[in-house]
Formats: structure tokens, sequence, C-alpha cells
């Protein structure tokens, strides 16, 4: 399943629609399959999921918090029937209450910044390069264009 078929279900003037026509009733399931069991949709899989944002079509992006080590997981979910996890990072140290996900980069926001982790390891410039502001900007304006190409 796709993002774009979500957000389409969830459009207020189609559940508006269906309420005037009677009892309809409407279920969508973003999160595995619970009654197709395999190795990445077990029950209990992901106890504290949170900070869900979409990555690219028909898949989501979220972080499952571990109480115990307190660390999280950066966890990929295909919207597919029945829906695959793959577990992008595991032991995440980030008090992140946000979390985006662009071009294989996830951005954490939380209390002490902001988190800079790259998935895929293609990204050219790394933000811990730079020690101070001028140093970042500086860069920016010599190396990329208007369309952040670098």
């Amino acid at each position: 399943m796709a993002v774009e078929p979500l957000l389409e279900l969830t459009n207020q003037e189609l559940l508006g629609s269906l309420k005037s026509k009677g009892t309809i009733f409407l279920t969508m399931n973003i999160l595995p399959d619970r009654y197709r069991i395999n190795d990445s949709s077990k029950r209990g899989l992901y106890n504290h999921p949170f900070a869900f944002c979409t990555a690219y079509t028909g898949n989501l992006v979220f972080l499952n918090w571990d109480a115990k080590t307190s660390r999280s997981d950066l966890v990929r979910l295909c919207l597919q029937s029945p829906a695959e996890t793959v577990v992008l990072e595991r032991g995440i140290q980030t008090s992140g209450i946000s979390l985006c996900y662009m071009n294989g980069v996830a951005l954490f926001c939380g209390q002490k910044g902001i988190l800079f982790h790259d998935i895929d390891g293609k990204t050219k410039v790394k933000p811990s390069q730079f020690m101070t502001k001028a140093a970042a900007a500086s860069f920016i304006q010599k190396h990329i264009n208007a369309h952040c190409d670098a």
C-alpha cells in the first residue's frame, strides 16, 4: 500500500460523504498485519514506536524506543500487504521527539539540537566536519547552488 491511497482515504470530504450515507466502516492498517505473521511483523516486535514520518513512496520511517537501553532503533515500514519492516539502524542514542527522513539521511530533533545520521553512507558533506557556523555558511556559499546540489 502506498502513502497516496492512505491520504485519499483520510480526506475529510470523503469521510463526510461516507458518514452521510449511514453506517459505513472504513478501516486502515498502517502497522504490520498481525494476522499474517512473519519475521518482520511479529506481535510485540515494536513496543514503543514514535516519531513517524514518510520516507519515500509507500514507506514510513519511525523510531522505536527501548526503555531498557534508553536507545532507539530507526525502522522503515513498507506499506504493502503484509507490511514489511526493516531496521535501518540500531541503538541510536537520541532524546528525539521528531524525525525527518530524506534521501537516506535521518534527522532527529531533540533537546540537544539536531542529530544527523547517514543511513545509506552516500552523503558528501557531514555537519560534524564544520567546527563553526561560519565555516558551514562559507562552504554553502562556495559549493551549493540554488537547487541544493553540491
